[in-house]
């Protein structure tokens, strides 16, 4: 059964939109060897699109969403990162989270640093929250 368009929010959907945020961020930063993609796939729909700055689609699909931070994680050795405290936004079976951060990481032997903010669009689906869109924006911060 769908839930309402129009159902309140609750501080517990407001904790669980964080848990997730704090589950997909520690999963890239700590995990592993396909740990990664399994871990972060659970917060994702099926249907889960990924858009990098320029609003190309990086993918499409949860596998694919999932599969391109496996792929930053086995690449970047993360040097150092500051996640700001999410901004979320609920609206009956809706949600958007904004978070700022800041990032240095090697890749290959050159190194980086970016700061950025990434949008995450939620919907609560089957009594859960899970990501259905991310955006990323992204400048190199020398």
């Amino acid at each position: 059964m769908s839930e309402r368009f129009d159902r309140t929010a609750t501080l517990d959907d407001r904790a669980e939109i964080e848990g997730i945020l704090a589950s997909i961020n520690a999963a890239w930063q700590t995990l592993s060897g396909g740990d990664v993609a399994r871990c972060i796939g659970q917060h994702l729909a099926p249907g889960a699109v990924l858009v990098a700055s320029d609003l190309t689609r990086v993918a499409r699909g949860r596998d694919a969403f999932a599969q391109s931070y496996e792929d930053f994680a086995s690449r970047a050795k993360i040097l150092d990162v500051n996640l700001d405290a999410p901004l979320i936004d609920i609206i009956g079976v809706s949600a958007v989270a904004t978070l700022t951060w800041r990032m240095r990481y090697d890749i290959g032997g050159t190194l980086s640093t970016e700061a950025g903010h990434d949008t995450y669009v939620f919907a609560r689906q089957d009594k859960k929250w899970l990501v259905i869109w991310r955006n990323i924006e992204s400048v190199h911060a020398e």
